[in-house]
């Protein structure tokens, strides 16, 4: 059962759902998350920290790999395949009906971006088409997320249309008997672990909690986007994810000192120190793939030469 109104649990050094002390009076939308992340039972069932919340280690290993293939590293793989699942949303949403249900919403795009960067931990890139696993992680995450009756047959028509704004990358068409195939690959290389707990919702209790303008709310949302591109949904919790968000959020605009409110938060310091700095060390060398198109076209020369 759920504490009363008058119990507020706060987080342990970084494990997200490892309950550290039990104050009073109130902050009890903490327990939320608490409960939803590595803490509960269902979580534990699921894997989900024992196979991928993984080591600084096993990050570094997977992109010296990267390296080895990739002239220019793996980051311009994973910021064209977000915009690929961007578009791909985009066009399944313009076809989708009313009444066909809820929206496809920018959620389903973390999710199969969680689970890209999950698949290529354990695959290489030159091994398994990007772009094959792109339409893959967004069939497979929309029925996750039950957004909408998708199937295998309408990503492959939005796919259609998405590559040809890609052609050049883009070598070949997919058929939808391949993308039922690869999601069966797909489960078995995630361990059918499909259930992804994202910053978004910890975000928005957050933004609740201290109050936050929701144009600072804006930015820290966008930040978890950007994030995405990184590999932190592979070394913390999602809770961390968005107070750094959050954090780095107000110091940008200089709208709002959170010294108060995260002295009432138990988390690791420097576990949001070091997320912050990722996100910063992205901002360094992000660049659009279109304002960078022999970057871009180097790396998945690389990747189809192989």
């Amino acid at each position: 059962p759920l504490p009363n109104k008058q119990t507020r649990f706060v987080f342990g050094e970084g494990n997200g759902g490892q309950f550290l002390a039990q104050l009073s009076p109130v902050r009890s939308r903490f327990v939320y998350i608490s409960i939803n992340y590595g803490g509960s039972l269902f979580c534990l069932r699921l894997g989900v920290r024992e196979h991928w919340i993984l080591k600084e280690d096993k990050i570094n290993e997977v992109e010296q790999r990267d390296k080895a293939i990739l002239p220019h590293g793996s980051l311009v793989v994973y910021t064209c395949i977000n915009n690929v699942m961007q578009r791909l949303r985009e066009v399944l949403s313009a076809k989708q009906e009313p009444r066909q249900g809820s929206p496809i919403r920018q959620q389903v795009v973390a999710t199969a971006m969680v689970y890209f960067r999950r698949f290529y931990v354990r695959q290489s890139l030159a091994q398994h088409n990007p772009f094959l696993l792109a339409e893959v992680c967004m069939y497979t995450a929309i029925k996750v997320e039950e957004c909408s009756p998708i199937t295998a047959k309408h990503v492959e028509e939005a796919a259609f249309k998405v590559r040809a704004e890609y052609r050049e990358l883009w070598q070949r068409d997919f058929t939808r008997e391949e993308i039922v195939r690869y999601e069966c690959f797909l489960f078995q290389e995630l361990k059918c672990s499909m259930v992804v707990f994202l910053p978004y919702r910890p975000l928005a209790q957050f933004v609740d909690d201290a109050k936050i303008p929701s144009t600072v709310a804006e930015r820290a949302w966008a930040i978890i986007n950007d994030s995405l591109l990184t590999p932190l949904s592979l070394l913390y919790a999602p809770h961390i994810i968005a107070i750094a968000a959050l954090q780095l959020a107000c110091s940008m605009g200089q709208e709002l000192d959170l010294s108060d409110w995260l002295a009432g938060l138990s988390v690791n310091a420097f576990d949001l120190k070091d997320v912050i700095q990722r996100i910063l060390n992205l901002y360094a060398v992000l660049r659009d793939p279109r304002d960078d198109l022999d970057r871009v076209r180097e790396t998945f020369r690389a990747i189809n030469a192989k």
